[in-house]
């Protein structure tokens, strides 16, 4: 049975929705977390742009051939995180790649085969890039059907992201060029993270935050400064009130140093402690022999609302299908979900999928939920 939605406007006029059966649990919430990318921070103009020219680059260096960043274009990025599996970048960015690869002939496959496993034999990531560089396998992308495989091909993949795209195309396009692409390697591991964070941030600030040398050479600021801020000083201040201090975390696959870059002061009350970013993870499964705890899995939520114990009920903030899933996933009536869409490409079919999927909260904006949080509590009284 579909749960019942009450439909309400915000002081400003926005509308939002709230789940008719969830308002006694979202009137005790006394724990916010927050996803960072499309929550706190508006990323339509770097991060999609970052896939897009990411894909495009790695795709030309392998074969010659220069693919329109256009082709992957936000209603791609959007069919693909709606499976839950694509909430961080880079494995979107992987996925384009290994999908448009997919479609070269046989023949083209096996050379770039060979050129990848030449390049693998390199001894850096900068010198396995100057080796496909200079031996492309000169192959021609048909982008007349391109763009509907690659939308085709979104509806065969599930919450396992990068793991169902091996399963599916590994055969064909060949462990080598998948190793060679060094995904799900990080940042100085793989050519996928590193061009991409390089592009994403600028060279400089790249340096900086990661501490190796640019290997793509990136000119001039990164996308990363097209990047806003969405959460405000009163947003923060009225939820310190309704919790009952700064009783709030962040749970993000972002790379912290990226992120706190962007969001400069505008976090600074939010405990350190309940902060998880995307190498948290990494550091958790390194520590513990273990992998799989990347969004949808709940490590990062119930890590971030670790610091609150004991909370009567958490509020995860998010603005995809993974930050949906994950909360569920937390398997605990505590856990509650808001799913925004005002900041996302294709807003209108976030909502009605965040609806469809039976969120708690459904709003605009992180910027609407202390009126709804005071307006929920007032409703029970």
């Amino acid at each position: 049975m579909k749960p019942q939605y009450i439909e309400s406007q915000t002081a400003s006029g926005e509308t939002y929705y709230v789940r008719r059966d969830r308002l006694g649990d979202l009137a005790k919430v006394d724990v916010v977390v927050f996803d960072c990318d499309g929550v706190l921070l508006d990323v339509r103009e770097s991060y999609c742009r970052a896939v897009a020219k990411t894909t495009s680059i790695l795709v030309e260096t392998m074969t010659g051939f220069r693919v329109p960043e256009e082709l992957y274009d936000p209603g791609l990025n959007r069919a693909y995180k709606r499976t839950g599996g694509f909430n961080n970048d880079w494995a979107l960015t992987y996925a384009f790649i290994m999908r448009t690869l997919a479609d070269l002939p046989e023949g083209v496959l096996e050379s770039l085969r060979e050129v990848a496993g030449v390049a693998l034999r390199s001894g850096t990531l900068l010198e396995r890039l100057k080796h496909l560089r200079e031996n492309p396998v000169d192959a021609e992308v048909p982008l007349e059907t391109m763009h509907e495989e690659l939308t085709r091909f979104s509806e065969e993949l599930d919450s396992a992201g990068w793991e169902t795209v091996d399963r599916l195309l590994l055969d064909r396009v060949g462990p080598e060029i998948r190793d060679v692409l060094g995904y799900p390697g990080g940042v100085g591991e793989g050519l996928v993270a590193t061009v991409f964070e390089e592009i994403f941030s600028g060279a400089e600030l790249f340096e900086r935050n990661f501490g190796i040398e640019a290997i793509y050479g990136a000119e001039g600021p990164g996308l990363i400064e097209k990047e806003t801020v969405i959460i405000n000083e009163d947003t923060i201040g009225r939820l310190t009130g309704l919790l009952g201090g700064a009783r709030m975390g962040i749970a993000s696959s972002s790379p912290a140093a990226t992120a706190m870059h962007a969001l400069g002061e505008s976090i600074s009350t939010i405990c350190e402690d309940a902060r998880v970013w995307h190498e948290t993870v990494d550091e958790a499964q390194a520590r513990e022999g273990v992998t799989g705890l990347h969004k949808p899995h709940p490590f990062s939520l119930l890590r971030a609302s670790e610091p609150f114990q004991p909370y009567e009920r958490v509020l995860y903030v998010g603005d995809t299908m993974a930050d949906r899933l994950m909360t569920r996933n937390a398997g605990e009536p505590r856990f509650l979900f808001a799913g925004v869409h005002g900041n996302v490409h294709g807003p209108d079919e976030a909502r009605d999928d965040f609806m469809s999927s039976g969120s708690d909260i459904v709003a605009p904006s992180v910027n609407d939920l202390p009126e709804i949080l005071e307006r929920a509590r007032g409703m029970r009284k």
